[in-house]
């Protein structure tokens, strides 16, 4: 790495010359340098420079970037640079409005540099707790949190040195250092109310709308339903209007029960986020009870009078059917009415929701041109799914 040399002189002149740059574990470049060549020891002068970083997933502008300073001495061994022999502050020049090309509204972001430990560097990202930090080593950063540094940034340090530093040469580098990102993705799911109201069921498509946030960025999101038998994954599909959204047709082989169904978000750090939901599944039909009839002798009229229930998805009230069947001996009249035998076959007659929450109504045995003998009583009835239940 190459490196910037300040010589320093006993109560004479401070000379100073500047080279080089890194940042992570990349070289870069130092632009736009501006350092005063003549400075008395003990005073206050400034460094002037801008980092050209790389243009890597860590480099990317409005990172948390801080800046790591390094003084060191030519001869670390004889007279090594210890804590109070310099002290070190600085801003940064952004601005914050350009009309073609000129900068209309400057703006600057002071910042602390510390050489004290142990040091908490928060963001609203994240922190970074350091430990110890060794002799001639400074971190600059914004107590405010906002220090954000873009490509091309003009980075100003006023450094001051101790009057009783030792003359000799000194030599200053710089390091963005990356604050760690501690906080996971916000992901709330926004239609939750969907699932709390609704049942599902084998085939059926489902969809997941959530909004997930998170300040460094996304490296990937999906869902996953588990269920003891299998975790199924739910992919996402599209993002519109700030909702991604997470689709999937449900499997054959989903069995009825209640299953957590979340969805991830994980960042660019690996920290990961989740929200989740209920997904019901309704593979029954409804129950069937028939109060009417009873199995008695009927001469005119058949009552009929149905209890259907359905606890999860509900009955689908227009699919409630009775159909009544001739008998000879074991065998029923088929569907066609034509058997063996000239026989009698209602075909499958809807039956209607009452003001007491009975299914009823009534069969004319005349009108109907029903003959004495056997007849089979059946009734069927769907869910809001389209499971079907039959009387037992």
């Amino acid at each position: 790495m190459q490196r910037k040399t300040l010589i320093i002189v006993f109560g004479m002149l401070l000379i100073i010359s500047l080279a080089g740059i890194a940042t992570a574990n990349n070289i870069t470049n130092l632009a736009g340098i501006d350092m005063p060549v003549n400075v008395i020891s003990g005073n206050t002068f400034q460094a002037n420079f801008s980092f050209d970083y790389l243009d890597i997933l860590e480099n990317e502008d409005g990172s948390p970037l801080i800046i790591r300073l390094n003084v060191t001495s030519e001869k670390q061994g004889e007279y090594p640079v210890l804590k109070g022999d310099f002290e070190i502050k600085g801003m940064i020049e952004k601005c914050s409005y350009t009309l073609l090309g000129t900068c209309i509204l400057p703006e600057r972001i002071s910042f602390n540099c510390s050489e004290r430990a142990p040091l908490w560097i928060n963001h609203s990202i994240g922190h970074e707790f350091i430990e110890s930090i060794p002799d001639g080593i400074f971190y600059c950063y914004n107590e405010e949190a906002d220090l954000n540094l873009n490509e091309h940034n003009d980075v100003l340090l006023n450094v001051r040195s101790h009057i009783a530093l030792r003359p000799g040469e000194y030599n200053l580098t710089a390091r963005l250092f990356y604050l760690s990102d501690t906080y996971p993705p916000v992901v709330t799911i926004t239609n939750k109310n969907e699932f709390d109201d609704r049942y599902y069921r084998e085939l059926d498509n489902i969809e997941v709308q959530a909004k997930i946030y998170d300040n460094v960025g996304l490296s990937e999101k999906w869902g996953r339903i588990f269920t003891p038998w299998q975790n199924i994954t739910v992919p996402f599909s599209h993002k519109s209007a700030g909702i991604d959204y997470f689709t999937k047709t449900l499997p054959s082989t989903i069995q009825e029960g209640n299953y957590d169904l979340v969805i991830y978000a994980e960042d660019q750090e690996g920290n990961r986020g989740s929200d989740n939901t209920t997904l019901k599944i309704d593979r029954t039909g409804p129950t069937i009870i028939a109060n009417k009839p009873t199995g008695d002798v009927y001469v005119n009229t058949i009552p009929i009078e149905l209890n259907v229930s359905d606890w999860k998805s509900g009955v689908d009230t227009g699919k409630v059917y009775y159909r009544l069947r001739e008998m000879n001996g074991s065998t029923l009249c088929p569907e066609s009415g034509i058997g063996t035998w000239d026989c009698y076959n209602s075909g499958w007659v809807q039956i209607p929701l009452n003001e007491t929450g009975f299914y009823d109504g009534k069969i004319n045995t005349t009108e109907s041109g029903l003959e004495s003998g056997e007849y089979w009583f059946e009734a069927k009835a769907e869910d809001l799914l389209g499971n079907g239940g039959i009387l037992e």
